[in-house]
């Protein structure tokens, strides 16, 4: 009896001694034409350049007696052309996993590049919407904000045709009609303050219709 106790003991021994710590990478690649933002294990946001990447890595154990050493990844991720979006990727010891973040949307920017206005209102809507719907500048509990001089707002959205308008701390309309946005592109509104695009009198599209500022929810 006390030979096959010794003998399993010799047993674990050698089987753990066989366990080594190996390097555990995972590499996410930005395939889009803009920035993205991830977020992996919730740790601090990071930011990915378009054309370049970031690596993660860990040190599991291989061999032994309980096998291979398993890591699970999350991963939340969004940016100018990417849908928000979240995912869980297993490794395994030694592993060396590439994921690559493809665009799935377009983009609109609306730029404020005036010295003193501030635009207090922006609306996007589909071309074929006879309604410009709500106003986009509200936060997660509902207080407006505004786009101050020299500063911007995105929103990623599907490729379609679109129409945009803004409105400044003067009550002025600027729009830019049937706007067609296509995967990976970023459409940016550039917005001066003088060099008005539409006015309140004059918002008619192409189809002879006026947009009106129902929500179309």
């Amino acid at each position: 009896m006390k030979k096959i106790i010794l003998s399993v003991l010799i047993l674990i021994l050698f089987l753990s001694a066989c366990s080594k710590k190996v390097e555990t990478k995972l590499r996410i690649n930005n395939k889009t034409s803009a920035d993205i933002w991830i977020k992996v294990n919730n740790q601090s946001q990071q930011t990915i350049v378009p054309n370049s990447f970031k690596e993660y890595s860990w040190l599991l154990n291989s061999g032994g007696l309980t096998g291979d050493e398993t890591q699970s990844v999350s991963m939340q991720y969004n940016g100018y052309t990417i849908f928000s979006a979240d995912t869980t990727i297993v490794l395994n010891a030694g592993d060396y996993k590439t994921i690559n973040i493809k665009p799935n949307g377009g983009c609109i920017k609306i730029l404020n590049d005036s010295q003193a206005f501030y635009i207090e209102e922006v609306y996007i809507s589909p071309s074929d919407s006879l309604y410009w719907g709500d106003n986009l500048l509200l936060d997660a509990q509902g207080n407006s904000f505004t786009i101050d001089p020299g500063n911007f707002q995105t929103w990623t959205c599907t490729a379609d045709t679109w129409d945009i308008k803004v409105v400044d701390d003067y009550g002025d309309e600027f729009t830019a009609m049937e706007t067609h946005i296509a995967i990976d592109e970023v459409f940016t509104f550039v917005y001066t303050g003088f060099k008005k695009q539409a006015n309140k009198s004059n918002n008619k599209k192409k189809g002879g219709y006026i947009k009106g500022v129902e929500s179309n929810r």
